[in-house]
């Protein structure tokens, strides 16, 4: 083998050398970068810290600062309280030592009365006493002459007492002989009673059978005299129902007409009142007037009246009691209904009225 490569293959020694080098400089210079790199992130980052510190710093310094500040109020607070508290102590001193004066001034003044008033009902008690004496003296001599007083008086009520025991005698003897008389009327009152007992009950079974009698006949008609029998009205709800309306529209055309002769009768008065009109004796205007004036009243009083009897009739539509014969009780027939709406009498009761008449 080293035969070979000495004689076959040559050397190349040139070329591997300069590679060499320029691969050691490549590696040095990149060394060398690093380092630099690694220098700037080390100055970086000791800078990042100081900076990270002084702003902590300073953190605190504002903290500390904040603190001393709210201490400084808290101390100040504290210091207000204090002095508040005290005052308010001094006060309640106060309060209670003039509580404690008043008292004192109020206790010697109590004392000072009732030292008083002792020496009063001393005072008192001394005259009370003198009175006492004084009165019993005066009770001893009221005694002795109510005794006297008694003595007669018990003479004087034995004398009364014999004068009432006689006049009790006559006042009982007198009672007596009244109880007798009273005791005579009561048994004549008694007869009599009886008697107008038994005359009531005779005429009150003579009036029950006169109204069996009367009630056979049936009712009597206050109008006519007559007695009828009463019957209730058939008339059905749509018939009522008609002839209300019917009395409505007849009562608006009565309470207009009604109106217009009233404005007639006063139109004819303020004709004559103003004298725009000549009167005399042969021609008799204003007698005419007066004539036409009369009938419009005399007509208009007549349409209101037949209004108020048209009222009366839907109020007994309103009651239930239309279309009876008010007076006798029974059924209006529906033909004079249709003919007069607001009548509240009968034919037969109306027609018997008027020939009693």
């Amino acid at each position: 083998m080293p035969t070979m490569m000495g004689v076959g293959m040559p050397k190349k020694s040139g070329p591997r050398k300069a590679n060499s080098k320029t691969k050691k400089a490549g590696a040095k210079s990149s060394t060398l970068a690093k380092k630099v790199a690694a220098k700037k992130l080390a100055e970086a980052k000791k800078k990042a810290e100081a900076q990270k510190k002084t702003l902590a710093a300073k953190k605190v310094a504002e903290a500390k600062k904040v603190a001393a500040k709210k201490l400084a109020e808290a101390k100040k607070k504290a210091e207000a309280q204090k002095k508040t508290l005290a005052a308010k102590k001094v006060a309640e001193a106060k309060k209670v030592a003039a509580k404690k004066l008043a008292e004192a001034q109020k206790k010697a003044l109590a004392a000072k009365k009732v030292a008083a008033a002792k020496k009063v009902a001393e005072a008192k008690k001394a005259a009370a006493a003198k009175k006492v004496a004084a009165a019993k003296k005066v009770a001893e001599a009221k005694k002795a002459a109510a005794a006297k007083k008694v003595a007669a008086a018990k003479k004087v009520a034995e004398a009364k007492k014999a004068a009432a025991a006689k006049k009790a005698a006559e006042r009982k003897a007198e009672a007596d002989r009244k109880a007798e008389i009273k005791r005579a009327l009561f048994e004549e009152k008694e007869r009599l009673r009886l008697e107008a007992l038994a005359q009531a009950e005779e005429e009150r079974r003579a009036k029950e059978e006169a109204a069996a009698a009367l009630a056979a006949l049936g009712t009597r008609c206050e109008l006519s005299g007559f007695y009828v029998k009463p019957s209730p009205s058939e008339l059905t709800s749509a018939t009522i129902g008609q002839l209300r309306e019917k009395l409505v529209k007849e009562k608006e055309e009565l309470e207009r007409k009604a109106n217009e002769f009233l404005a007639e009768a006063e139109a004819l008065a303020r004709e004559r009142e103003g004298g725009d009109t000549q009167f005399d004796e042969e021609s008799g205007d204003g007698d005419t007037i007066n004539t036409e004036r009369e009938r419009d009243l005399l007509l208009s009083a007549s349409a209101r009246a037949v209004v108020e009897q048209i009222d009366e009739a839907l109020e007994r539509i309103k009651n239930g009691t239309y279309g009876v014969c008010t007076p006798a009780g029974r059924a209006i027939p529906l033909e004079r209904l249709e003919a007069i709406p607001w009548a509240d009498v009968c034919v037969d009761c109306k027609s018997r009225a008027d020939r009693r008449r």
